[in-house]
């Protein structure tokens, strides 16, 4: 984990490293660049290095540029040698030797030249042209450098509000009582502006319209974030250019200025951007590992960061296509003739397209399909905006971008290979839920709450892959449970319902383990509520806390299930957890309590059923419980911190937030944790 860790933080800081580099920029030699690239020299095309290569194979644009170093600057003529050495191949002599010829042809004066015509001689730039363009290269150049750092600064922010987390797990898994502290601030703090959805009663549940789901409410602390990160993003955009009369560039036209750049600085910094949104998105985001915050939450930041770095996007390409349409040398179909237009074209389109297809409804409703077109679409937009910035500059996002994404499967594929490739699954039905029993053919993994693999089922598309939970481990045998519903589930319950016995021995490969578990062992009441298929995931924790036997620690686990195969399948485990110390409560929203307590398993006598169903009736009820009075008589009732766990349905979980929500504020420290995989 630590090198995973060290690793990922290091492609990050060499995208930012970039920033601080470029503050080293030599504006006086820059600005005698400029000078030489302002003859006529009969470069024209900026298609791929053509024009570097023209530029730097013209002995009179050499010679302009070293009697322009010697005149003004010291030591420039490494920007020059650079410059030709990167982008166009060419080696050049020394300076003395270039400087001697250069005198020697008798250079023009800048102001009896015509740069209409193609010159052959070297020419002299004036102090007072010169100083004019030394003034508009360092307002060109500082524009683009305050939208790196500017763009830097909204991640930055992002990283700031983690690293404030990271440290906050460190002090509780160091001192573990710090976590259950109550502060009263601390309290109405998390009561009004982090726990609650942002503004509505919904958060893991989408909100509709006319029945249909269209989008997914952050959190209020979530919220916060985005939209301080937005307000940021946008005062950046506007500020700190300088703008002036005679601009060398554009004399006497100030708003030609301000779109160039304004487009320059909202490009850069949706570049700056990409490297962040990437990490966020992937499985293996060393931020999960640092902050111990889930998978769905750095989803929702994904969502966010890549409508902010689009919205950038969208503003420079409008803002360049005004440019060039209103105040640029070539036309619009002219600028579509060079490389790095076209396919900034294309990384806006496919941005655009990415934007749209991943809208809720059709993320949701077809994931599959959505993830294979996200992954070549994302690939397309890389491609658009390397060709877009090869030879413009700022590579080292796109590098980093790579870099991490690359880091992130090759992760993924350690995780499968350690496992093992072709493990044995037994898969059976239990009411709609899939179980695998799989045993692993390498490396063992550790047991514990929270924990969840990505399963890919050989027989249907291998590319495919879903999450499972993990319910226990026996042995090298590894249990694991999803709920069946679109997609890869759906193609494995078919098939599975179709045998005989619902059940069969298929090959899988598992991507594993992910997810952190609930710090739930300082709490002195631990309420853990489930629904459906959620006991999966409630059901590690009851079990370790019950092992651990903490001292005075009330632990409470509630079950709200319909009567089905499912719960006839865990209620003797629910007696196991009732005969070690834990309260549960199954209840059961249909049926009848002997139905469900009527043993299927034929070998056993009448005696052992009768003495299963007499220890188990007192833990099943008929009838949905009302969640909030449940959770505020839980909290009244409690004589010490509470932690809330849950883990259902979408409705239940957002009913569960909203009610812990209110009782935040208290006698005793109460916290909320919710496991929602709900990320598609």
């Amino acid at each position: 984990m630590r090198a995973g860790v060290f690793s990922s933080l290091t492609l990050v800081l060499a995208a930012a490293s970039a920033v601080l580099g470029r503050d080293d920029y030599d504006y006086c030699s820059n600005t005698c660049l400029s000078v030489a690239s302002s003859g006529s020299w009969g470069c024209t095309s900026y298609d791929g290095n053509d024009y570097q290569i023209c530029l730097c194979s013209s002995e009179a644009a050499i010679e302009t540029f070293a009697l322009c170093s010697d005149t003004y600057c010291s030591g420039g003529w490494g920007v020059w040698s650079s410059y030709c050495s990167s982008y166009a191949g060419i080696k050049m002599d020394d300076f003395d030797t270039v400087l001697a010829a250069a005198k020697a042809a008798d250079p023009l004066s800048y102001d009896n030249i015509s740069l209409l015509t193609v010159g052959t001689e070297p020419y002299t730039m004036p102090q007072s042209e010169f100083e004019t363009m030394l003034n508009t290269n360092i307002a060109f150049y500082q524009s683009r450098l305050f939208g790196e750092l500017y763009g830097a600064a909204t991640m930055i922010f992002l990283f700031g509000i983690f690293f404030l987390a990271f440290v906050k797990r460190i002090i509780n898994l160091v001192i573990p009582k710090t976590a259950v502290i109550n502060s009263p601030f601390v309290a109405r703090l998390r009561k009004w502006f982090i726990v609650p959805a942002a503004f509505c009663t919904t958060h893991t549940a989408p909100l509709k319209i006319f029945g249909v789901g269209y989008a997914m409410m952050p959190t209020r602390g979530q919220t916060l974030m985005v939209v301080s990160v937005m307000i940021m993003n946008f005062i950046f955009l506007f500020v700190r250019y300088n703008i002036f009369n005679n601009n060398y560039y554009w004399p006497d036209e100030e708003y030609y200025q301000v779109v160039r750049y304004f487009s320059d600085r909202s490009g850069i910094m949706a570049f700056v951007q990409i490297p962040v949104l990437i990490l966020f998105a992937g499985r293996n985001n060393f931020l999960m590992w640092l902050t111990g915050w889930s998978y769905e939450t750095y989803m929702v930041y994904h969502r966010w960061v890549a409508r902010i770095m689009f919205f950038n996007a969208v503003i420079h390409s409008i803002g360049y296509t005004a440019y060039v349409l209103f105040a640029g040398s070539a036309s619009l179909a002219e600028s579509f003739e060079e490389t790095y237009w076209r396919w900034g074209v294309v990384a806006t389109v496919f941005g655009g397209v990415i934007m749209f297809q991943a809208m809720y409804f059709l993320r949701h409703r077809w994931y599959e399909t959505f993830l294979v077109l996200h992954i070549v679409f994302v690939i397309i937009f890389i491609v658009g905006i390397w060709y877009h910035c090869v030879t413009l500059g700022y590579m080292e996002y796109v590098y980093a971008s790579i870099a991490i994404w690359g880091f992130d499967r090759v992760v993924r594929f350690i995780r499968m290979s350690s496992f093992g490739f072709n493990c044995p699954a037994q898969v059976k039905l239990v009411g709609d839920v899939l179980m695998l029993e799989i045993k692993a053919q390498g490396l063992k993994w550790s047991d514990g709450p929270g924990k969840y693999a990505y399963i890919y089922f050989w027989k249907f598309n291998f590319w495919e892959n879903h999450p499972f939970s993990l319910v226990e481990r026996r042995g090298d045998t590894y249990i694991f449970a999803a709920k069946a519903k679109d997609g890869l589930t759906k193609k494995v319950f078919k098939y599975v319902a179709s045998q005989a016995d619902q059940s069969a021995l298929m090959s899988v490969m598992v991507e594993g383990p992910y997810g952190e578990s609930f710090q739930v062992e300082p709490f002195g009441t631990v309420l853990l509520i489930a629904g459906g298929i959620g006991v999966t995931a409630m059901y590690p924790y009851a079990k370790k806390l019950a092992n651990l036997q903490i001292p005075g620690q009330h632990i409470i686990l509630h079950w709200i299930c319909h009567s089905d195969d499912t719960v006839k399948s865990l209620l003797s485990e629910m007696k196991g957890l009732s005969g070690t110390g834990v309260e549960v409560h199954v209840h059961v929203t249909t049926g009848k309590v002997d139905d469900l307590l009527t043993s299927s398993d034929s070998e056993k006598d009448e005696k052992t059923s009768n003495d299963d169903a007499s220890g188990l009736s007192s833990l099943v009820s008929i009838g949905r419980p009302e969640l909030d009075q449940l959770i505020s008589s839980t909290i009244a009732n409690a004589d010490k911190s509470v932690a809330v766990a849950v883990c259902g349905p979408d409705s239940m979980n957002d009913t569960c937030r909203r009610s812990t929500a209110n009782h935040l504020v208290g006698p005793h420290h109460v916290e909320y944790f919710e496991e929602a995989f709900a990320w598609a």
